[in-house]
């Protein structure tokens, strides 16, 4: 009787052992929709009542297109970007469809007017794209970090994006009687990279460029829009402007503040 025992009990096991091998079906992205805003005016009230004072953001109808570009970035131990995507925008406002496993992100934006003045492959270390350095207004961009999204699909994030940059202007005293003046310009310790997730810059560097020359009748000599120094640290400027050549060695930056330098260059 023994031995029939074991011969009905072997084919039992063998059925309960399949079971192991089935496979569990991984989650399937889920599909909604991210609305995000620019927030486009400079804060109000002046930060230096003798050089910086909020200034009112404008652009011409023909340049009303921005390039907003978005990243899921994981929560783990090694988090990673698992999407990367970039849509075309207004001065205020876009739409983002995506698609995602339902989850915690970190949520990254940035947007600028797509001249090629940044690289935003990756928007933990966005970096100054293009040689030589191209400054002007179209530097100008935004940016805004929503950590710890749990995403779930559906209508319910929004994101409002905001300048991480100051900007700076450059101004003689009195219009220019002469134009035609060639301008140069020294930057020293300016950062050329950006992590919107920590909302800090770093790799400091000196550039040199130059500006259009003057025209007469106007005192502009320039304007262009930088990342601010980490704790600590500060910008220095050089300006020439024909031969007369001016500097700074304190650069007062404030995020979204227009910072305005007046000398007397001729």
């Amino acid at each position: 009787m023994k031995k029939i025992f074991y011969l009905f009990l072997l084919p039992i096991l063998l059925v309960g052992c399949s079971k192991e091998t089935e496979k569990l079906s991984e989650p399937s992205p889920v599909g909604g929709m991210i609305s995000v805003h620019s927030q486009r005016e400079f804060s109000d009230g002046p930060l230096s009542a003798s050089a910086i004072h909020s200034d009112v953001f404008t652009r011409v109808a023909g340049d009303a297109v921005l390039a907003y570009t978005f990243e899921a970035w994981t929560r783990d131990a090694n988090p990673r970007c698992v999407l990367h995507k970039t849509v075309t925008g207004t001065l205020t406002e876009a739409v983002f469809e995506i698609a995602l496993i339902p989850g915690n992100y970190d949520f990254l934006f940035w947007a600028d007017f797509g001249k090629g003045y940044y690289n935003t492959s990756d928007l933990r270390q966005i970096s100054f794209d293009g040689i030589p350095y191209m400054s002007g207004s179209d530097r100008d961009a935004f940016a805004c970090a929503l950590e710890n999204v749990r995403w779930n699909g559906g209508n319910g994030v929004g994101a409002t994006l905001k300048r991480p940059l100051a900007k700076l202007t450059i101004q003689n005293t009195t219009p220019f009687i002469t134009g035609d003046k060639k301008v140069s310009v020294t930057y020293r310790n300016v950062p050329t990279r950006y992590d919107v997730l920590t909302g800090t810059a770093s790799a400091p560097v000196e550039i040199r460029f130059t500006f259009p020359t003057t025209t007469t009748g106007s005192a502009a000599v320039g304007e262009d829009f930088l990342f601010l120094p980490t704790a600590g640290k500060s910008v220095s400027l050089s300006i020439t402007v024909g031969d007369v050549t001016k500097g700074l060695d304190v650069l007062q930056l404030q995020r979204n503040y227009t910072t305005i330098v007046t000398a007397t260059f001729e």
